[in-house]
């Protein structure tokens, strides 16, 4: 089912719950799948609390690549890059300098993945929106 798009910043602090029931995952994932499809031409993914659901789960669609991760965690960055206009589909229109990495390492559901690049970055955002983070809270500041 398509889902609207949550916009509200507040809401989107909020860090996501833990999936402890694999039965969770299925339906959450249908509607992130269906929710991201008619704005797949403006972006990469989406996380289950931008279209209200509030459990660890993204899904991310770059290419012919498809990914769903659960319970995903960044254990190692490198190479930090200023990205110079980072968007985001819970603020159209917005567009952000930030702070990401090229190289990244996660854990999702268990399992090691390594990410880089576009690919990367993307993770990245989306990770971030599970743990309450938005492209605002890694807007770039010069030192």
């Amino acid at each position: 089912m398509i889902k609207k798009i949550i916009t509200d910043r507040k809401a989107l602090s909020i860090p996501c719950k833990f999936v402890t029931n694999p039965e969770d995952v299925d339906p959450i994932v249908q509607d992130l799948k269906d929710s991201f499809e008619p704005l797949r031409s403006r972006g990469f993914g989406l996380s289950a609390n931008q279209i209200g659901y509030d459990k660890s789960i993204c899904y991310i669609s770059y290419g012919k690549e498809e990914y769903v991760l659960v319970n995903p965690e960044i254990v190692e960055v490198r190479e930090p890059i200023k990205i110079k206009g980072e968007g985001c589909f819970s603020f159209p229109g917005i567009k952000v300098e930030t702070k990401r990495y090229n190289y990244i390492k996660i854990i999702n559901n268990g399992e090691v993945m390594e990410f880089q690049g576009m690919l990367g970055i993307i993770v990245q955002h989306e990770v971030d929106h599970l743990f309450g983070r938005t492209l605002f809270d890694r807007k770039w500041k010069a030192r």
